[in-house]
């Protein structure tokens, strides 16, 4: 029995634009107005690119009359240690360092690679979580399952569990209630699935 998480249901679009404020080898710093939480991974378009990387911390704006907030993002490893790093690894070293040296927050550098100062707004998504070993449980109530990434709580979620034959998979949403961290990179998800009375659903949790 297969679990797959083919999406996340949402009412609103899923690109969104991000202001950039630095980038370096190992992560970035942007100001956005959508609400984001640690954990979660984001694609983001570079050099006309699309790039992954995991929301690690928030920080308030420089300027207080800006809405928008600032948000910390890192690369993944396995997208720097890849091919697909290179061009912007490429991009990274064309671009000059800050003149002052100057580092953030409060000369509190977290990085392993120097930032470079860069003011453009980009295009961002948030990507759909990805099960991990296909490790899951079922519940008369819906079920549980580890993910790669932060869910938001109510995040309404779209589910599939396959048998071994696409006339057996039974198709459903769930929602959101619980998300803690394992590790980095391991999620425990708890879904509730308010359609989990039928009787297609009954069976699978029968069968598990």
């Amino acid at each position: 029995m297969e679990l797959h998480i083919p999406g996340i249901i949402r009412k609103n679009a899923v690109d969104f634009a991000v202001k950039l404020r630095d980038i370096s080898k190992s992560g970035l710093s942007c100001y956005t107005d959508r609400t984001l939480y640690e954990g979660t991974l984001l694609e983001i378009m570079i050099a006309d690119r699309p790039y992954t990387a995991q929301v690690v911390r928030h920080f308030p704006p420089e300027d207080r009359n800006r809405k928008e907030i600032g948000v910390g993002l890192r690369f993944l490893d396995d997208i720097l240690q890849s091919d697909i790093a290179q061009p912007l690894v490429g991009f990274i070293d064309s671009l000059p360092l800050y003149r002052d040296g100057k580092l953030w927050p409060n000369n509190h550098e977290q990085r392993r690679h120097p930032r470079k100062p860069l003011d453009e707004q980009v295009i961002a998504r948030e990507t759909c979580p990805k099960l991990i070993d296909n490790d899951f449980s079922l519940f008369h109530h819906g079920l549980t399952c580890h993910v790669d990434q932060y869910v938001p709580l109510f995040r309404e979620i779209e589910i599939t569990i396959s048998c071994g034959s696409r006339d057996d998979n039974c198709k459903f949403s769930g929602i959101v209630v619980e998300c803690g961290k394992v590790s980095d990179g391991d999620y425990c998800l708890e879904i509730f699935c308010p359609t989990c009375e039928r009787d297609n659903f009954k069976a699978l949790v029968s069968a598990n």
